[in-house]
C-alpha cells in the first residue's frame, strides 16, 4: 500500500518560499535589523553629501530604500500571521 512518510515535511508556499525558515520565524527581529542598516545607509548618505560626493550618495539610498521596502513587507506579514499560542 502506499503509506504516508511521517517524516516528510509540508512543502513550502506562499511567503515561505520567499523568506528562509528561520527569518520567518523571526519576522519581527529582521525587520527591525533592517530598519537599523536603513538609518546606517541614510546617514552614510547624509556624510558622503556633506563631504561633496552627491553622486556617491545615491548607492546608498538605493540600498535604503530596498531595505526599507523589505522591512516593511516583513512587518506586515508579522502583523498579519495567526498569533501562536
Amino acid at each position: 500500500m502506499n503509506a504516508s512518510n511521517d517524516n516528510t515535511t509540508p512543502s513550502r508556499t506562499g511567503m515561505r518560499r520567499v523568506i528562509s525558515p528561520w527569518a520567518f520565524a523571526h519576522l519581527r527581529l529582521c525587520a527591525a535589523i533592517r530598519f537599523g542598516v536603513t538609518a546606517f545607509l541614510v546617514a552614510l548618505s547624509a556624510v558622503l553629501i556633506a563631504v561633496g560626493h552627491g553622486g556617491w550618495a545615491t548607492l546608498p539610498l538605493l540600498g535604503a530604500a530596498v531595505n526599507f521596502a523589505w522591512g516593511y513587507w516583513q512587518m506586515t506579514i508579522a502583523r498579519s500571521a495567526v498569533p501562536r499560542a
